[in-house]
């Protein structure tokens, strides 16, 4: 059994969350913590796609093909807007593939971006660091 820490800490407005990334469990229903549930509910659609987070500019979209992720919507009690995607502070879970992806939300300027990983095979076969989906709260 793989046991699996989560770290959530929240500094000047940002919150941020350190969790794996490799094949998990289903993360345990902690999906009403208030201060990450206010903050995720809603839909995010995609402005970008990035190797690193500190890659992001605001404005410019650095990824030049269609964005496959256009759109990700979180809903209470751990539901999205796909059967097989739930969340919880922990992560995304898929659960076709059985994996967890750590999420960040920063903000920059005065706008909040969620920072997805994206895990594919590349992550989960090859050992390579996932790149991130950005995206934006809508209004």
């Amino acid at each position: 059994m793989r046991l699996s820490g989560v770290i959530v800490a929240v500094m000047a407005g940002v919150v941020l969350c350190a969790c794996p990334a490799q094949k998990s469990e289903s993360p345990a229903n902690r999906n009403d913590a208030p201060d990450i549930a206010s903050q995720l509910i809603g839909r995010w659609y995609s402005v970008d796609f990035v190797r690193n987070i500190e890659d992001f500019q605001p404005g410019v979209q650095s990824w030049r093909g269609d964005l496959f992720l256009k759109e990700f919507e979180f809903a209470p009690n751990g539901k999205t807007h796909k059967p097989f995607w739930t969340w919880s502070e922990a992560g995304v879970y898929h659960s076709g593939d059985k994996t967890t992806a750590k999420f960040v939300v920063k903000t920059i300027g005065n706008e909040e971006y969620l920072f997805l990983e994206w895990i594919t095979g590349d992550v989960t076969i090859r050992g390579q660091k996932p790149s991130y989906y950005v995206l934006k709260k809508e209004s």
